[in-house]
C-alpha cells in the first residue's frame, strides 16, 4: 500500500511515469533491502520489529500532513534535484519498511520453522491485494487515507506479534 502511495506522491515531483516508477521502487527496493540487511544485524527480532513499526508509523502520519506540500514546492527544483531529493526522502521508508518482515522470520524460525513457508505465502498474498487494495482506496476516501490505512495495518499487526510472544512467554 505504502509503495502505490509513494508512486503516486512522487509522480507529481518527477513528471514523467517512467521516470517516477523508476526512481521510486528503485530507491525502495535498495532501501527495504539494506533495511533488511541491518535487521539482521541486531540480535533481538522483536524489539527490531517494535522500533521499525513505531518509527515507520511516526513517519507515514508526518509524511502524509507535510510530504505533499514538500513536493508541491519541490518541482521548481531542476530533474537532478527532484531525483536527489526523492532518493533522500524515500530513504527512511524503505529502511524501516525492510525491518519487519526478515525479523519476523527470524521469530518464526525460533518458535515454528514449519510456518516460514507459510509467512512468505502470507506476504506474498497480501502485497498483490495490498497494492489492488491501495488502488481502490485512493479513488474513494484518497491518497492520505491509504497511509492512514497501511499505518493502522502495521500497528496492529505489530500488537499481534507483542501479544503472542506474552502468551508464548507466559
Amino acid at each position: 500500500m505504502i509503495e502505490i502511495v509513494m508512486i503516486q506522491m512522487f509522480s507529481l515531483l518527477l513528471g514523467e511515469p517512467v521516470y517516477t516508477f523508476a526512481i521510486v521502487l528503485a530507491a525502495l527496493l535498495l532501501f527495504t533491502g539494506l533495511g533488511a540487511y541491518l535487521s539482521g544485524r541486531f540480535p533481538i527480532p522483536e524489539k527490531n520489529i517494535r522500533v521499525a513499526v513505531t518509527a515507520l508509523a511516526a513517519l507515514l502520519l508526518l509524511a502524509s500532513f507535510f510530504l505533499p506540500s514538500l513536493l508541491r514546492t519541490a518541482t521548481a527544483l531542476p530533474m537532478a534535484g527532484r531525483v536527489i531529493l526523492s532518493i533522500v526522502l524515500i530513504f527512511p521508508f524503505g529502511l524501516l519498511l525492510g525491518t519487519p518482515f526478515p525479523s519476523g522470520i527470524r521469530i518464526i524460525e525460533k518458535q515454528s520453522p514449519a510456518l516460514i513457508p507459510w509467512a512468505w505465502g502470507v506476504n506474498g498474498f497480501f502485497t498483490v491485494v495490498g497494492s489492488v487494495l491501495a488502488l481502490i482506496l485512493s479513488m474513494i476516501p484518497g491518497f492520505q487515507a491509504v497511509i492512514w490505512i497501511a499505518v493502522g495495518i502495521y500497528l496492529m499487526s505489530m500488537w499481534v506479534m507483542v501479544s503472542s510472544q506474552t502468551k508464548t512467554a507466559a
